[in-house]
């Protein structure tokens, strides 16, 4: 049996709590284009995220290549695969359904002004 790594848990937690801090101060960053944007922007803000925004994303594939690395070790080929399957796949058509179609019929409403054929 594997002992548990506790500081692969940290720094994954720490991926995460990085990037939902990010995203929520994206509304306040002046320079960036943004779906919601606040009437007032901060530019100090906007500095102390943009250290991370050059990694970020390494960070998160990092992550996920462990944690994979890992399942990988304990069942290999066809059960890897068919319990990858069937975890991820039901979020991503939920997600491209009820949440993906929705944003972006709301973003192009809301950037172009579309107007829907009557």
């Amino acid at each position: 049996m594997q002992q548990r790594l506790y500081y692969i848990d940290f720094l994954r937690v720490s991926a995460f709590m990085l990037l939902i801090a990010y995203h929520a101060s994206v509304a306040f960053f002046p320079d960036m284009k943004w779906l919601i944007e606040a009437p007032e922007g901060s530019t100090t803000l906007s500095l102390i995220m943009k250290h991370p925004r050059a990694w970020r994303l390494a960070l998160l594939f990092f992550v996920s290549g462990m944690g994979t690395w890992f399942v990988y070790r304990r069942c290999h080929d066809l059960s890897f695969l068919t319990g990858r399957f069937t975890r991820l796949f039901p979020p991503l058509i939920f997600a491209m359904c009820v949440i993906i179609v929705p944003q972006v019929w709301y973003e192009r409403m809301y950037e172009e002004g579309y107007q829907a054929p009557s």
